[in-house]
């Protein structure tokens, strides 16, 4: 696939939607069966979505669902097929709607002596058999191979993607670019790979690294999960002269987070509902930035703060993570009008992991409208792929950032050259898989 559009002018764009079908629970009771309330909340609100996503795009949206087949199911469940089989009418009716269905593992282990589940990622034996055993679940469950993956945790090695391709893999959607380790609170053995040096380019893999593209790798398209600096996602800069010719302004607005990842808050002027304006961030006594109060918070709009669209965020530059504590103090730029919650005091490490920020359909849909909209105006952007866990349908506070960030998508002025594809479409229509260079 070239990457020359490169999502070109009359180009239509495509977007790839991973659901990772599985327990609500990560943490899973070994003595309960119980259903998967988020799945089946998740497919609920597809079924209410796709002829919005449909009339948004003028063209029919399809979804990918990765379903958890693993020996943890099996131990839990006493099938691995458990839940092909508990909703195997939800399933027909979502691949009647031309979703495709893959497998996403994780190699859970229980520990019997300490009663707990390990991430047994140091074992490649059974990695291989957690994967090799799901690929076998799944063609009894469906009568067809598996040709869609995703590996728990954003976790691969070579070994993993050897495998895949001989079990007949055509697309992998684990990689997740700029990611150092992981964030998984649970007990696990083994390393996770480093993807520091990644684009979110799709490409072929090379055998011998398989973070690595090669044109002679293996045979199948590995698609990044989509990602940009944190550096990158920032309100854009207004102007202040909003604020400059009220002098009648009445502003109300709060400082809410000075953390490793972003320093933000909101703000509006009561006298003028719809105007937006900069503020100025302030660290140690010292201009750092201005930022535009310009995203849209739904609780500022249930509240009747104006259009709700009064929102900033400045992503905490790497020099601030320095370990030391910086006090961080907004106004109203041009103004010597603080915003509530003043000061804040922020001390962070640096922590690689911090300095990306990847397309998660649960995000808050300030950050996700960001990163979607850096991504589109990269050229070298050929898909929007992004993933969600099905859990988040079971979240009040989640389940309204995935609407929110749809909606986003939906509203956005590009709508209609988006195309909801599954992975293996994308694939399929592509001639020759994109190359991604490492920096």
């Amino acid at each position: 696939m070239s990457t020359d559009r490169s999502l070109s002018m009359n180009a239509t764009i495509p977007v790839l939607v991973c659901f990772d079908v599985e327990p609500d629970e990560r943490e899973v009771d070994i003595d309960a069966r119980a259903d998967w309330v988020g799945f089946e909340r998740a497919a609920a609100l597809i079924d209410v979505l796709r002829p919005r996503m449909e009339a948004a795009t003028g063209r029919s949206a399809r979804v990918s669902w990765f379903l958890r087949m693993d020996p943890q199911i099996t131990q839990v469940y006493g099938n691995a097929g458990w839940a092909a089989d508990r909703y195997s009418a939800l399933f027909d009716a979502l691949v009647a709607d031309g979703d495709e269905l893959g497998l996403h593992v994780h190699p859970w282990q229980w520990d019997g002596e300490r009663s707990m589940w390990t991430q047994n990622f140091a074992d490649q034996s059974w990695v291989s058999y957690c994967v090799e055993s799901a690929f076998a679940a799944f063609e009894r469950a469906f009568g067809s191979r598996c040709r869609a993956f995703r590996f728990g945790d954003r976790w691969m090695n070579d070994e993993t993607m050897a495998l895949l391709e001989r079990l007949g893999v055509t697309t992998d959607t684990t990689i997740e670019p700029g990611h150092t380790g992981t964030e998984t609170p649970d007990a696990y053995t083994g390393t996770f790979p480093d993807y520091s040096e990644m684009s979110c380019l799709p490409y072929r893999p090379s055998r011998h690294d398989f973070r690595s593209p090669s044109e002679d790798g293996f045979d199948l398209l590995a698609i990044p999960i989509g990602c940009v600096p944190a550096d990158w996602v920032s309100s854009p800069s207004v102007g202040a002269s909003a604020a400059l010719l009220n002098g009648a302004a009445d502003y109300e607005g709060t400082l809410d987070a000075a953390s490793m990842v972003e320093i933000a808050g909101w703000v509006w002027d009561r006298s003028q509902p719809d105007a937006v304006f900069d503020v100025e961030v302030l660290c140690d006594g010292e201009s750092l930035a201005t930022v535009g109060a310009t995203g849209f918070r739904d609780d500022l709009a249930d509240a009747g703060k104006g259009s709700g669209k009064h929102a900033f965020r400045l992503a905490t530059p790497n020099r601030l993570k320095d370990g030391q504590p910086h006090v961080i103090r907004v106004r109203v730029a041009g103004t010597d009008v603080y915003l509530d919650g003043n000061p804040l005091v922020l001390q962070a490490t640096a922590d690689p992991d911090s300095d990306i920020i990847t397309l998660y359909l649960d995000q808050h849909p300030f950050t996700f409208g960001l990163v979607v909209d850096r991504l589109l105006a990269d050229p070298t952007t050929v898909v929007l792929t992004m993933k969600v866990r099905c859990d988040f349908a079971t979240s009040t506070q989640r389940h309204a950032n995935f609407r929110g960030n749809i909606e986003h998508l939906l509203a956005h002025p590009l709508a209609r050259r988006f195309e909801f594809i599954s992975p293996n479409e994308f694939a399929q229509r592509s001639q020759t898989p994109a190359l991604a260079s490492r920096p």
